[in-house]
Parts: C-alpha cells; sequence; structure tokens
C-alpha cells in the first residue's frame, strides 16, 4: 500500500483547506501572484504525479490495508489530488480515473456483525485493546473521508452535463453507498452518533478500543471532518438531516471555545459526556485536555468553522476575526523568511509535525496568501516537486491558492442556510441552538 513519508502529516491534515474559498479584510480576495515559470514546473510536476495514482489503487494493495485509518490520512489524498488535477486542467480523464480509483478502493470494505459495509481493520496501535488486540472496527473518519471524496464528485459531474452520460449513474451508486453505510444510520445504531443538550453532538470512537479510547469523544480535528462532510452531502441531496448534523457538531465546538481578549482559544479535545471520563476515577478525564499540539489538527479544526461559516451557520465573520488575530498574534510570528509558530496558548508544537498554520484563515488575511504561496513556498515546492509524495499532495494547497479562482468576501454557500430555513421549524431550530462566545 502507499506508504507516509515520515513528517508529512500537515500536508494532509492541510489538504484542499484553501479550496472553497478566500477572502480579504477589505472586502477583496487575497490573491496569489500570477503564476510564474517556477509555478508552471511544480503544476507540470504535480499533473506528471497525478498520472501515477491509478497504478497504487489495484484490488491487492488495497485488501491488504489492515489499518483503515490509513485510508483517510493516505488513500483519500491521492484521490483528491485527482480531484485538483481535474480542476487544474477541466480535463474529464482525471475524475473518470478518480472514479476509478474509488471503485477499487471500494472494494476494501466488509460488512460487520450487524449488516452494515465499512472499512472494518484494526484501529491505529494506541487506539487496540491489550485484552482483544485484533478485534477489528469501522473506522470513522475513513468513511466519511471516502463519502467527501464522493460528493466532491458528485458536485464535479452535476456542474458538467457533459460528463452525466459518463459518470452520472455511477456517482448515484456511490452517494447511495454513502447515505445507506458509510455516513448512514449505523453510527446512530452503534450509539457512536451522539447527540447533547443545547444543539450539539458529537462522534464517538467504538466501544471496543483500547488504552482509554473506549467510547471517547472524538478530538475536534476528526469532528471537523465529519462536519464537513455531512455540509456536503446536504449540498448534494438536500436532506435536512445532514444539515442540522453539521450544525450541531459545530455547535458543541463553538461552545468548548474559550475567548482570551479578542482572540478565541480552544483545545485539540474536550470531555462531552460522562463516557470521556474514567470508571474508576470519575472526576478524571480518559484523555488530556490541551491546545492542539500539531500543525494539520490546528488546520482542520479551524476549517470547520470556516465551512460553516461560508455555508451562514454558527459562525460569522466576527468568530472568524477571532480565531485570526489567534493566527497571527499568537500561532505565527509574521515573519515570512524565518517564521516561527506556537500552539494557541503561546507554547511550543510538537516537533515535525507541520506549521501552525489554519490554511483556510488565508480567506482572511493577504499575509497568509504571502506565506503560503510565496518566495519562500515557492523554492520549497519547486525543490520537492520530483518528489512522488511532496511533489504531489504536498503541492495541492499552493497550486490551488496559485491557480483556482478565489471568490468574493461573502459567505458563497448562504443559499444552503436560506435553503435549510425554508421549513420554519428548522429557522426556528438555528435560532434556539444558535451560540455566542462569552
Amino acid at each position: 500500500m502507499p506508504g507516509r513519508v515520515p513528517g508529512e502529516w500537515a500536508w494532509l491534515a492541510l489538504l484542499w483547506l484553501v479550496v472553497p474559498l478566500l477572502l480579504g479584510p477589505a472586502g477583496r480576495a487575497p490573491r496569489a501572484a500570477t503564476p510564474s515559470a517556477d509555478d508552471e514546473a511544480i503544476r507540470a510536476a504535480f499533473l506528471r504525479h497525478a498520472a501515477d495514482i491509478p497504478a497504487r489503487f489495484t484490488p491487492a494493495a488495497v485488501a491488504r490495508i489492515e489499518v483503515p485509518e490509513d485510508i483517510c490520512w493516505t488513500w483519500s489524498a491521492y484521490l483528491k489530488a485527482l480531484l485538483l488535477a481535474s480542476d487544474l486542467t477541466a480535463e474529464p480523464l482525471h475524475l473518470t480515473r478518480c472514479g476509478d480509483a474509488l471503485d477499487t478502493l471500494l472494494t476494501r470494505l466488509r460488512t460487520g456483525p450487524d449488516g452494515f459495509q465499512g472499512f472494518r481493520g484494526l484501529p491505529l496501535p494506541l487506539f487496540r485493546n491489550p485484552a482483544t488486540p485484533t478485534a477489528e472496527m469501522d473506522n470513522d473518519i475513513a468513511e466519511f473521508e471516502i463519502v467527501a471524496v464522493i460528493t466532491a464528485l458528485a458536485e464535479r459531474v452535476r456542474a458538467q452535463p457533459s460528463l452525466q452520460t459518463q459518470l452520472g449513474q455511477r456517482v448515484d451508486g456511490w452517494l447511495k453507498l454513502a447515505r445507506e453505510q458509510l455516513a448512514g444510520p449505523k453510527w446512530d445504531r452503534r450509539g457512536l452518533w451522539q447527540e447533547l443538550p443545547q444543539g450539539g453532538a458529537v462522534m464517538r470512537m467504538p466501544a471496543e478500543c483500547g488504552n482509554g479510547r473506549d467510547s471517547l469523544t472524538n478530538p475536534h480535528n476528526k469532528q471537523s471532518k465529519i462536519c464537513r462532510t455531512y455540509l456536503a452531502l446536504y449540498r448534494v441531496t438536500g436532506e435536512a438531516d445532514y444539515f442540522r448534523r453539521a450544525v450541531r457538531l459545530g455547535t458543541r465546538f463553538k461552545r468548548t471555545i474559550r475567548r482570551d481578549g479578542e482572540r478565541y482559544l480552544w483545545h485539540y479535545w474536550d470531555p462531552a459526556g460522562p463516557w470521556d471520563y474514567r470508571a474508576d476515577q470519575p472526576a478524571v478525564t480518559k484523555h488530556w485536555v490541551g491546545p492542539e499540539h500539531r500543525g494539520g489538527y490546528h488546520a482542520l479544526t479551524v476549517a470547520m468553522a470556516v465551512e460553516l461559516y461560508d455555508h451562514g451557520v454558527v459562525f460569522d465573520r466576527a468568530d472568524l476575526e477571532a480565531i485570526r488575530r489567534t493566527q497571527l498574534e499568537v500561532c505565527w510570528n509574521g515573519s515570512l523568511t524565518d517564521p516561527v509558530y506556537r500552539k494557541t496558548d503561546g507554547g511550543q508544537p510538537e516537533a515535525g509535525q507541520g506549521a501552525m498554520v489554519a490554511t483556510s484563515l488565508a480567506r482572511l488575511e493577504p499575509r497568509l496568501v504571502e506565506l503560503l504561496t510565496g518566495p519562500t513556498a515557492t523554492a520549497e515546492r519547486l525543490a520537492s516537486r520530483d518528489h512522488g509524495w511532496r511533489g504531489l499532495v504536498g503541492a495541492t494547497d499552493y497550486l490551488a491558492l496559485k491557480y483556482l479562482p478565489q471568490p468574493p468576501p461573502e459567505p458563497t454557500r448562504q443559499r444552503y442556510r436560506e435553503q435549510f430555513c425554508a421549513d420554519p421549524a428548522n429557522a426556528a431550530w438555528l435560532a434556539q441552538v444558535a451560540y455566542r462566545v462569552p
């Protein structure tokens, strides 16, 4: 199976966080500089690597996946690279290749004891129960990340009538799988989707996990992946329950945020209920509580707030401004040539796990665009363009900022809130769960 490159988790976590939109504080979208000859070399290398992706997706290779969480962090990254290749070139071939690779990956699905399909396998070693070290379980973020790929394919195919004949029926089949299996009712029936008071919700880890992870609430970065996938499912299906679930996940996260003057502070993980406390010491949480310690986690969590803002719910412009201030005043020293990164509380992040930069905030701050696409970033991307991982997945954010159109400052998906609120009961519910960070 494809291997991970040490130290590259940050690029995985940052993957495509900038693609939705970028906006500027003065009413204009911050723009990256016009692509240069170096950018063209980076783009050409990316497309060469993308052409090699289908060869990675063989039935034998996917059958060897023992730890399905790898699907979230590696395999889905290859699929998303093909989607970006399609956006960069407008060539339908990349979407077809993505669909073919997806179909091969789906041969790895297995049926669980309750009859639901999923990416069953061993959890990460840290999450295994020593008493049952070979116990298999479905991996939620792997499945939701693949649903995110499915919805992205659906949106692109539906936007191009010429692709309907070629891929339309396949998209319908993938969406059926997403709705009935991967992001379907099994999470509720297994008790892992947990609704909370005051309009919140979390996704919990399976009870079969060990090392204090049994039934544990997922950290915010993983809730982010699930939340943004629910938003995408609503966009392609119009089913209100998906929108409501995304709002619930975002509302719960927002209720964990604390204000620090004009900035926001948040943790990597917060307890959500009694299942997050030790049975032998009911006042002690199973998991440590503190700020995010890796750049990729930081980027993913912030992306949840940005995506909800884009849909007109949970987070507003003032919220994003407070998060932006945390990024600029605490997490990055502002230097383009000698950047220093800190956790949201000013502490030292874990070494070798990526810069504490929330790429999705580039929409609010031109300096982040310069950091992510300026001369230093260009030199780094150019030097690694021939590398099979850094020249492919590692280049996605850079290329998206350099080449894709940047939308206007206003939330571009506000119409989905309006669509949801066409039902007065939904509008009343949104008003009821609205929350401001005190």
